[in-house]
């Protein structure tokens, strides 16, 4: 049979907006089908051009195929529900790209298997310190902080962080054009906390200065890079690695360990919200292409505000003293300084109202008058002033005297 891989049909339909991994991937996904149904997909899309505008060949042509894809799924024994399933999008999505209407059952009592579990805060916490690589570490944190997939992290270059990593913004965004995300979503954006935006400062500062095109996730040894980024599974084995040597997973016989690097991904997940949170949001940052994200706000300040309030969720060290903490810390300082203020003013007040009293006081006793408050509000005559002060100072003196 000629090469069904290459075929061009087949590159027809996944140059409509398909990453290259996911390229690759729906190629060998589709070859075991067209073997199987011994027809190169080319005469298909042939044989359904010929009979489209016949209402019974073409009747005829699509109750064949939806008969074929159904006994070739459900002889999937192997496969669970779910996996048939998805085979089952994956062949209708060749023929939907051709607008081959099939409608095939879908497997029965679908179910999804979940081999990983939840990360937890202080698993990360013991992952990060056990990471030697400042590289390793800062792809594994930015995962959990960004919600990003391995396949677009590697992908970032310089011009992606470049805005608000030179300027210190936090939270800081990292721009997602389209071709970097999966099923070529629409160009978006997400963002990283404090946390990651230091290991980065540190990872990026002896590389400095880089150019716009420059990648931020390089092989660390020169050379060992085969296509224009690393390839995600260098990060996985090594995520894998220091999960199993800290005893926080262990191998399962062929099946999937419990925790894998994509769990960093599902603690954004998980852990990405606040009270009253738009998950939409979320949904937005990491990838996905909803009805909720399709008309989601576009405002970037909004989203930086959704982020950082998350973000006390979300974030893998919790700083000492929290933020709500701080705020609190700053009111209360706040209304001790007006109270100090307060009273400062009230003191030389009474300060100021105790030195005329006891001016009051000795000139009542000067002039020779026995209830000084007979005395307020008279003016003192000019030719008194100086005699007064003159003994007020020998009073004064007087008094020093006694003390000593």
């Amino acid at each position: 049979m000629r090469d069904i891989i290459a075929s061009k049909s087949i590159t027809f339909w996944l140059n409509k907006g398909y990453a290259e991994t996911t390229k690759e991937n729906y190629r060998k996904g589709t070859r075991p089908f067209f073997e199987w149904a011994e027809t190169h997909p080319d005469d298909l899309v042939a044989d359904w051009k010929k009979v489209k505008y016949d209402i019974r060949l073409r009747e005829q042509f699509i109750d064949e195929w939806t008969e074929k894809v159904e006994e070739y799924v459900f002889g999937l024994k192997d496969y669970t529900p779910r996996s048939q399933e998805q085979e089952l999008t994956l062949i209708v999505s060749f023929f939907k790209s051709f607008k081959i209407p099939i409608e095939p059952d879908k497997p029965k009592h679908t179910y999804v298997r979940f081999h990983n579990r939840d990360l937890k805060r202080d698993e990360i916490q013991l992952i990060l310190a056990n990471t030697a690589s400042l590289r390793d570490k800062l792809f594994f944190l930015m995962m959990a902080e960004s919600g990003l997939r391995p396949y677009t992290l590697v992908q970032l270059r310089y011009e992606h962080v470049k805005e608000d990593f030179e300027a210190n913004k936090l939270p800081m965004k990292i721009e997602l054009p389209s071709e970097l995300l999966k099923e070529r979503v629409s160009a978006r954006w997400t963002f990283i906390g404090d946390d990651s935006f230091k290991i980065l400062k540190t990872y990026l500062k002896p590389k400095l200065p880089l150019k716009a095109k420059d990648q931020i996730f390089n092989p660390q040894r020169k050379g060992r890079m085969k296509g224009s980024f690393l390839d995600p599974v260098t990060f996985t084995n090594k995520f894998s690695r220091i999960v199993l040597k800290l005893g926080i997973t262990e191998h399962r016989g062929g099946k999937p360990k419990k925790i894998r690097l994509y769990c960093l991904r599902k603690w954004f997940n998980n852990n990405c919200r606040y009270e009253g949170f738009d998950t939409s949001f979320k949904e937005y940052w990491m990838g996905h292409n909803t009805t909720q994200t399709a008309h989601i706000s576009r405002d970037l300040e909004r989203h930086k505000d959704e982020y950082s309030k998350a973000y006390q969720n979300l974030r893998i060290y919790k700083p000492a003293i929290s933020v709500e903490s701080i705020k609190e810390q700053e009111t209360r300082i706040e209304e001790l300084e007006k109270a100090l203020s307060e009273q400062q003013k009230l003191t030389r007040e009474l300060l100021q109202f105790r030195e005329t009293l006891e001016t009051l006081k000795d000139l009542a006793d000067f002039l020779g008058i026995r209830d000084w408050k007979e005395y307020v509000g008279l003016p003192i005559p000019e030719t008194m002033r100086e005699a007064f002060m003159e003994w007020r100072k020998e009073k004064l003196k007087a008094k020093q005297d006694k003390k000593s």
